[in-house]
């Protein structure tokens, strides 16, 4: 499993893990059952920010549910913030492709139900949860409903909802996939400057290899089904991500050395009809 840095200047090393996954695997089933993972190893640093990026059915959400604790693992062990994962993991936040949330209550509501599910005071954290969705543009929309609002308006909600106990870790699978294009990029910058405020460690699953490029310090690069790490790629941009990067020679060469991974493993493949 390669370790690949384009750039000169070394990575800086997290001081703490935030996670280890160490020779984990998943099978479903047993009479005819279907390797989804196949031996995945690799470290996660307190405070880094690592997307998952590989083929559909490779098994990135399975391992984001195993990192949860809501999926054992077949083999290999799991550990989170210094402990086992041995059933769903409290100290996290979850964020789904789809918002889910529940179309009855206010957007408010929806945010402060983390809350309600993990019995802390209501009243007390009512403060935070205004403030969240004033740092992402819903402060006005508090007492709206979900049909109400646009569908990144509604993802950003969901993301106050993962964020609003405050969580050592969040985890996301595929947040802004069902979204637009320029929706897309517009919510990709957003949470950045967010993630950056709120100093989090993120392991974020996506399909698209520019959107793990912008966001991520480190690339994990799957192979398809049985997914395993094919490589680690160390992301040297600077901490600070703006739209016009996407533009620099040096974002270029990051993705076309990923897009040649996928090329090599015959996951994308040139047009060859002329």
């Amino acid at each position: 499993m390669p370790v690949v840095s384009l750039s000169k200047a070394p990575r800086d090393e997290p001081l703490e893990k935030a996670a280890t996954i160490e020779r984990v695997t998943k099978r479903f089933g047993t009479r005819d059952s279907v390797q989804a993972l196949g031996e995945v190893t690799f470290d996660i640093g307190l405070g880094e920010f690592v997307a998952i990026v590989g083929p559909s059915g490779c098994g990135k959400s399975t391992l984001l549910n195993m990192v949860a604790g809501l999926l054992p693992p077949t083999t290999g062990r799991i550990e989170v913030l210094s402990q086992y994962v041995t059933g769903p993991v409290r100290d996290l936040g979850i964020v789904f492709q789809q918002h889910l949330l529940l179309p009855w209550r206010t957007i408010l509501e929806n945010v402060l139900l983390q809350i309600e599910v993990r019995r802390m005071g209501r009243r007390e954290h009512k403060e935070r949860a205004l403030s969240l969705l004033e740092r992402v543009g819903l402060a006005d929309f508090a007492s709206s409903y979900p049909d109400q609002l646009s569908g990144g308006m509604n993802q950003r909600a969901a993301i106050c909802r993962a964020l609003v106990h405050d969580p050592e870790l969040l985890i996301m699978d595929e947040p802004f996939g069902a979204l637009d294009a320029m929706t897309r990029d517009q919510m990709a910058m957003d949470f950045h400057l967010l993630s950056r405020e709120a100093r989090k460690t993120i392991i974020f699953v996506t399909h698209s290899i520019s959107e793990a490029v912008f966001l991520a310090n480190r690339v994990v690069v799957m192979t398809p089904r049985p997914g395993r790490v094919q490589s680690i790629v160390s992301i040297d941009l600077g901490r600070e991500r703006h739209f016009e990067m996407k533009e620099d020679r040096a974002f270029a060469v990051y993705t076309r050395h990923i897009r040649e991974m996928f090329e090599s493993m015959g996951v994308l493949r040139e047009n060859t009809r002329r």
